[in-house]
């Protein structure tokens, strides 16, 4: 598939520091939309085609071209999301995000107009097919996506993904938000200023073509568990049940742990000693090679998902 020309120009420069600055939350919710909710003046139209000079901290620049013919790419699939084939629209925008807006990740999430009001996940570009399904098969709240969008890759959830960078838009009809799109990378490299004004654009020109859409619950309920069961029917996404090398006993103890149980209360719910415990969470950890709660939640929570579906 010709993508068109991407021409790039990279100076060396020492590793950055992973450094995040200090963060205020506002605790206000009119603050907080007042923060994120963004107007531009610029057109989808207009897509960024001269070279660029990104300036970094150390003096070195970096010059980058975004192709006119990726910008027209991008263009044409968000003007081609329709609500008859909704996933497969919104897949294509995705697929055509990450090279013209220099990023790595991409999540669009549509707002339930009823029930909760939750974000759900119908288009997902740079991550494993079981990370989709995951995200696909969890409505996030509002107050989950203005802490994602504050934080940025401060938040647990960012950590966990290796992102470095992240950002997003809400995709508004007047004052409300009917969805968000969130972009990250997993490098210190992030957009120039004008791929970021296209970032906004493309959530705006988003958000027309998403309001005629069926918004209730029901119906993207069903798109986003139709967007987990394609990721999965994905070859490299087929599920393994990921605790079956496990004996029984570490397979229930490490569910515990998992959850968040100290040894102690384990021992006490299953009538073992502590020692006892952390001889089979070791053993565990040394077949499964992890080395962390986290990666055993991880693993369990794979492992679930897998013999659900």
């Amino acid at each position: 598939m010709d993508l068109g020309t991407l021409h790039l120009d990279v100076v060396e420069q020492p590793e950055l520091d992973d450094v995040h600055p200090e963060l205020r939350v506002l605790n206000d919710a009119k603050g907080v939309d007042h923060f994120f909710l963004r107007g531009h003046e610029a057109s989808l139209a207009s897509p960024a085609t001269q070279p660029v000079l990104i300036p970094r901290e150390r003096g070195t620049l970096i010059e980058v071209a975004v192709s006119e013919q990726l910008g027209h790419r991008l263009q044409a699939a968000v003007e081609a999301v329709a609500s008859e084939k909704l996933l497969d629209s919104l897949s294509a925008v995705v697929r055509a995000m990450p090279i013209p807006l220099g990023v790595e990740t991409v999540g669009i999430r549509v707002r339930a107009r009823d029930g909760e009001r939750a974000f759900y996940l119908l288009a997902s570009e740079g991550l494993t097919p079981h990370d989709v399904a995951r995200r696909a098969l969890e409505p996030f709240p509002l107050v989950l996506i203005r802490s994602l969008l504050a934080l940025g890759p401060a938040h647990s959830m960012g950590r966990s993904m290796g992102i470095r960078w992240s950002s997003g838009r809400w995709m508004t009809d007047g004052d409300e938000p009917i969805g968000v799109v969130l972009v990250g990378s997993r490098t210190e490299r992030t957009p120039t200023r004008e791929q970021e004004q296209l970032i906004t654009q493309t959530a705006d020109g988003l958000a027309a073509r998403l309001k005629p859409v069926d918004r209730s619950t029901g119906a993207l309920e069903l798109l986003a568990a139709s967007l987990a069961t394609d990721a999965l029917a994905d070859p490299g996404g087929q599920p393994i049940p990921a605790l079956d090398g496990l004996r029984p006993r570490e397979r229930t103890i490490l569910g515990l742990y998992a959850e968040g149980l100290s040894a102690e209360e384990i021992a006490k719910m299953l009538f073992i000693s502590p020692h006892t415990v952390r001889t089979h969470v070791k053993n565990a950890f040394r077949r499964l090679g992890i080395h962390s709660r986290n990666e055993a939640a991880e693993l369990v929570h794979t492992d679930e998902l897998a013999r659900v579906l």
